[in-house]
């Protein structure tokens, strides 16, 4: 409790104390519970975009996103990946994101592809996965359109481009 005390304290802006509050919160709440798990390549972007939704008060994680990304998109994209991992599955965050952030299917996928999925950060940027099975990649052809069958992504891009 104290530690708490002393990082809300050591925050100085209101935004920064609401994003670690619900970060927290979000943390402390995946532990009680199934949901999703969330993994990213190993890829510049990636790494950048894992990093700061996982520490959103590191400041050089703070650093790094800004330059990558616009600073516009912080608190939505923090908000997004604690959703996501507050969720048990697809079907349940596509019910509570919405109308622009739910998970999409990316069209023109080939039968023998793996099947992907897009979510958008603040309409503009866009992160993309691919849905786990049996830890393998869920082809497009056995894809099922049961979004409750998603427990485990695989992050795989996030875009920084903007669409104007």
């Amino acid at each position: 409790m104290l530690i708490i005390l002393y990082l809300i304290i050591k925050i100085n802006s209101r935004i920064s104390l609401i994003l670690f509050l619900l970060h927290t919160f979000a943390n402390l709440f995946t532990n009680f519970i199934n949901t999703m798990d969330v993994i990213f390549k190993e890829c510049k972007v990636c790494n950048i975009f894992r990093d700061f939704v996982i520490d959103p008060s590191d400041r050089k994680a703070q650093k790094a996103f800004r330059k990558e990304f616009d600073a516009k998109i912080e608190s939505s994209s923090v908000r997004l990946f604690d959703r996501v991992k507050l969720s048990e599955n697809a079907k349940v965050y596509n019910e509570l994101a919405g109308h622009n952030n739910k998970f999409e299917l990316v069209s023109g996928c080939k039968d023998k592809d793996e099947q992907k999925f897009k979510v958008r950060v603040d309409q503009d940027y866009r992160k993309f996965f691919f849905y786990l099975c049996d830890k393998e990649y869920c082809l497009t052809k056995d894809w099922l359109g049961k979004f409750e069958l998603i427990e485990n992504i695989y992050v795989y891009d996030i875009n920084n481009h903007k669409y104007d």
